[in-house]
C-alpha cells in the first residue's frame, strides 16, 4: 500500500480561450479560413465582432450555435465601411 501523496498528480485539464481568432475558429470547424472570414462578414456566425480590422469569436456562443441553441444574427444593413 502505498500513500496517495507518491501518486503522480493529474493534469489539470487544458482551458479553452473564451475568443477565437478566424484561423482559430477555422480550425475548430475544420474549415477553409477565407470561408469562415465570409461567413463572418455576412453576420452568419453568432458571436463573432469585428474588433479595429480583426474578427474576433465567442467560442461559448458558437459552441451554442452548433449545438442548435442560438440562432445566426441576421445581416447588417448598409455597404462595407
Amino acid at each position: 500500500m502505498t500513500p496517495a501523496n507518491d501518486a503522480p498528480a493529474a493534469a489539470p485539464p487544458p482551458v479553452e480561450p473564451e475568443v477565437l481568432t478566424v484561423p482559430e475558429l477555422a480550425g475548430l470547424l475544420r474549415m477553409n479560413t477565407k470561408v469562415i472570414y465570409d461567413l463572418v462578414a455576412q453576420g452568419r456566425v453568432p458571436g463573432a465582432t469585428k474588433v479595429g480590422r480583426a474578427w474576433r469569436v465567442h467560442r461559448p456562443t458558437v459552441v451554442a450555435w452548433l449545438a442548435g441553441q442560438a440562432a445566426p444574427q441576421p445581416p447588417k444593413k448598409g455597404g462595407r465601411r
